[in-house]
């Protein structure tokens, strides 16, 4: 019966973690694929299951593990080395914007051995992460629409403040960034799989819906009233 039902949970995680995947974000992806955070994390998830307390502690594990290499101190190639005229320079330098793949990893790992508290927690400190990022850039845009000059002069400015600041990631010589309404959609489409969990307490129900409910904010544009179309 044990057997059977991890044959069943491994099905469906699959096929949740594929439904999840045909909508995910290009950026998203560097924390599963072509990089030393995709080969950890896939390595992970294919683990044969265990008693859950093995599970927790598995995941303990991965997570400090994960944490570490991914945080400032760790490996800048973490998340794959592709940007930069000579295509060697790390794709995601941002360390908030790493900690945040990393968070999103780990809640993913959680939910792949059907540990929703613990993907609960993983996915309230991305999305604390965001809110932080998201209070930085208001306050920006706050100081940046106070200006007194050309418009262009304004545009420049936020341009400057993503570049030094922003949560972006690289590919060859191309920048791009990660918009707010993704970053929060991102943690929603996790949030999903977690809510769709057969081991979700009503405990961990009601601080998902808590957290689903405070996304919708968090994914609004911060600027939008700045910059020029």
């Amino acid at each position: 019966m044990v057997i059977l039902f991890r044959q069943l949970f491994t099905v469906f995680f699959l096929v949740l973690l594929a439904a999840g995947s045909a909508q995910a974000q290009y950026w998203a992806s560097y924390k599963h694929v072509h990089s030393s955070a995709g080969e950890m994390y896939q390595d992970f998830i294919g683990r044969p299951y265990q008693d859950v307390d093995d599970e927790r502690a598995a995941l303990r594990d991965f997570s400090d593990r994960y944490m570490a290499l991914s945080g400032p101190d760790g490996d800048k190639c973490f998340y794959g080395c592709g940007a930069g005229r000579a295509g060697n320079g790390p794709n995601i330098t941002r360390p908030e914007f790493r900690s945040y793949l990393a968070y999103t990893a780990i809640a993913e790992a959680a939910v792949s051995r059907n540990l929703p508290g613990e993907a609960v927690d993983a996915l309230s400190a991305a999305a604390q992460l965001v809110e932080d990022w998201r209070a930085e850039s208001t306050a920006a845009m706050s100081g940046l629409t106070l200006l007194d000059g050309p418009r262009s002069e304004a545009d420049q400015k936020v341009l400057s403040f993503l570049a030094d600041r922003g949560w972006v990631y690289n590919s060859g010589c191309l920048v791009f960034d990660a918009p707010f309404d993704e970053l929060a959609g991102h943690i929603d489409e996790i949030a999903l799989t977690v809510s769709q969990l057969p081991s979700t307490s009503k405990a961990d129900s009601d601080r998902l819906n808590s957290l689903r409910a405070t996304l919708p904010e968090l994914g609004r544009d911060v600027w939008a009233g700045v910059m020029q179309p």
